[in-house]
């Protein structure tokens, strides 16, 4: 059997002549990939930036926060929830939106949003003027309400529940009014270990017993607040 011949390249390009198909096609194609080159480089090519302030996810995501706050003011590490809530939001209101543009500034956002909430909660709690209420006398309802009446319209049970475990902390760490304590400096650092340690009792009945408990140092709060405003 004889060999088949094999197909000969072309013939290279004769510099003398004036017009040369092979070489108008290699400098086309050299001209696009050029082209996209300088256009990766440039950015071009990038998705379109997104900013959760100002857009359509802001406001929904700005109030799905204050419930979550509502019944724990830490994010997760990583927060799946956060996560599925953002993708939601982005399918209803940003559809267009590139998912991990979404899930950074979104992320971002709320960790900001989370550090705020609990600025102004420690403030309310801990204040000492006198021209604000003194929480520490105040009935759990009415202790939730005070709290986190500015981030929800009705009170859970989750809510009541962490208004409970704030005030227990902020009463063994003497950081209520009238117990003039010392300042936390890691007052939400240490009141996250305070509630992980809540969390992971698995007594049925601990938000009853922490309740109960909470309610007989507020009746004897106010009694001390009685004596020193007098």
């Amino acid at each position: 059997m004889t060999d088949m011949p094999l197909p000969r390249a072309p013939a290279a390009c004769n510099s003398t002549t004036s017009h040369c198909d092979c070489c108008a096609k290699n400098t086309a194609l050299l001209q696009e990939i050029l082209k996209e080159v300088k256009q990766l480089q440039s950015g071009k090519t990038k998705v379109p930036s997104f900013s959760i302030e100002n857009s359509a996810v802001e406001r929904p995501l700005h109030d799905y926060l204050k419930v979550r706050f509502s019944k724990n003011p830490f994010l997760s590490d990583p927060d799946t929830e956060l996560k599925s809530k953002l993708l939601t939001l982005r399918r209803k209101y940003a559809p267009d939106a590139d998912v991990q543009e979404v899930l950074r500034h979104g992320l971002r956002f709320s960790a900001r949003k989370m550090v705020d909430f609990r600025s102004q909660t420690k403030n309310k709690i801990l204040s000492r003027s006198v021209k604000t209420e003194d929480v520490g006398t105040l009935d759990v309802n009415s202790l939730t309400k005070s709290i986190y009446g500015k981030f929800i319209k009705e009170q859970s049970e989750e809510t009541c529940n962490l208004a409970v475990a704030l005030r227990s902390f902020c009463h063994e760490k003497r950081q209520l009014r009238t117990q003039n304590g010392e300042p936390l400096e890691d007052f939400w650092k240490s009141f996250k270990s305070y509630l992980q340690d809540i969390l992971d009792d698995s007594s049925e009945d601990k938000w009853r017993r922490l309740s109960e408990r909470e309610e007989k140092r507020i009746e004897r709060y106010r009694k001390y607040a009685l004596i020193n405003d007098n």
